[in-house]
């Protein structure tokens, strides 16, 4: 049996939490190409919402690192990918192995951290939004608020 893509299952459990809220103005895309990354590839969002009541646009990158890996050094064109798309862009990020970068991440208030379970597998079974940070800004992003 394959080994489960811990990034994946990250992006998708942050899609269940946002379906969670049962909010039906929110249309959810996932792997939504859009535009240009600065290296000049096609550049793919992991989630874009839109408000379908009044057109806002809001994109989701979901980060998520569990042991040693490049998940940090990526993270830099993660950041400066979402400068240059023409809405806001926010960073949900799990695993402790982002712990280094996660400074960073809160402090130009693009970056929201998860706690996440695991199974046996170490693959995710749980995340959880501290406080509903996360939920608040991608409501007040998304104009409903």
């Amino acid at each position: 049996m394959a080994k489960a893509n811990n990034g994946r299952l990250f992006r998708d459990k942050i899609i269940e939490y946002i379906k969670s809220w049962k909010i039906p103005e929110i249309e959810i895309k996932k792997e939504y190409t859009f535009g240009y990354r600065i290296t000049g590839q096609k550049r793919q969002i992991d989630i874009v919402l839109k408000n379908n009541s009044n057109n806002k646009y809001l994109g989701i990158e979901c980060k998520f690192q569990l042991s040693s890996g490049t998940a940090s050094e990526k993270l830099i064109y993660t950041i400066v990918d979402a400068q240059i798309v023409p809405f806001t862009v926010l960073i949900a990020f799990g695993g402790p192995q982002l712990d280094n970068i996660k400074g960073e991440l809160l402090r130009r208030g693009i970056g929201y951290p998860f706690e996440c379970e695991y199974n046996s597998e170490n693959s995710i079974t749980k995340i959880e939004d501290k406080d509903s940070l996360f939920k608040q800004r991608v409501l007040y992003e998304l104009g409903l608020e």
